[in-house]
């Protein structure tokens, strides 16, 4: 039931996208082409809500395949340990904020690392949507 909201929100931003399109063309000489390019800019518009998503996609990909080593000893079993904290790491250079963390867990005696691995969190998007829809409303 609750999927049916994804509808109202899928005809707001195609309404958006198709008003916007007509406010951006609605300043060039009315001319044949002038519906081509409201038409062009419009596909181009649809999928902005989404495009951060699309491009933060394969840069989480990526991130996953170079953070994927793990490290268990297989003499932990039955063994007390703790958890080495490590603060999260803010990755640089993606589309939506993305955090790094290190796991690393500590035999309590004898202070060896037993078990190692990292995860990633990444934040959602809506940065593109958000502005427009901003822009628009405000007409």
């Amino acid at each position: 039931m609750s999927g049916l909201i994804v509808f109202p929100i899928l005809f707001v931003w195609i309404y958006i996208s198709v008003r916007l399109s007509l406010l951006i063309t609605h300043w060039l000489p009315d001319v044949w082409w002038r519906g081509v390019i409201s038409t062009v800019l419009f596909f181009v518009l649809l999928p902005m809500p989404l495009m951060d998503e699309i491009i933060a996609k394969k840069q989480f990909e990526k991130l996953c395949k170079e953070n994927e080593s793990t490290y268990f000893d297989k003499e932990a079993v039955g063994k007390t340990v703790y958890l080495d904290s490590k603060p999260e790491i803010k990755v640089q250079g993606t589309a939506v904020p993305i955090a790094l963390h290190p796991w690393r867990f500590i035999d309590a005696s004898t202070k060896e690392l037993l078990v190692s691995y990292n995860t990633l969190r990444a934040d959602g998007g809506f940065y593109y949507g958000c502005w427009v829809f901003l822009l628009v409303m405000g007409q």
